[in-house]
């Protein structure tokens, strides 16, 4: 799929939502979710090509655990903003703050044991 019409769709969506608005205040939101999770799934898709690249030259450099750990740190990133951003949608900018500290304590998770690993090498370096 193009960009433009990936473009063009986002902009049917939004006029679509802004009409359903003054309707149906329901269906907006849906038809805002709807297009904001088919948006997430065509911007997947295009980056899905280049992340096996980058995937496939971690393996063979033998770094393929730190490739491993970005690669679940962003799509961690992706999936807490599309949440906490359709929390917004919905009014609830409390609750979307919440899953984005919850998003950040998970990253912080799970880059605790390279972190450990860089103070281990960096005392085993001063000792």
């Amino acid at each position: 799929m193009t960009y433009y019409k990936i473009l063009g769709f986002a902009m049917t969506g939004l006029v679509g939502t802004v009409l359903l608005k003054k309707l149906k205040e329901e269906y907006s939101l849906f038809l805002s979710i709807v297009v904001s999770l088919l948006l997430t799934s065509s911007a997947i898709t295009v980056i899905a090509p280049v992340a096996s690249y980058i995937d496939e030259i971690g393996i063979n450099n033998g770094i393929g655990t730190y490739i491993s750990l970005i690669f679940k740190s962003c799509g961690i990133a992706i999936i807490t903003t599309l949440a906490s951003d359709i929390c917004r949608d919905c009014g609830e900018s409390a609750l979307g703050s919440k899953i984005d500290l919850f998003g950040k304590c998970v990253l912080i998770y799970m880059a605790f044991p390279l972190i450990k690993s860089v103070f281990e090498s960096a005392l085993s370096i001063l000792s």
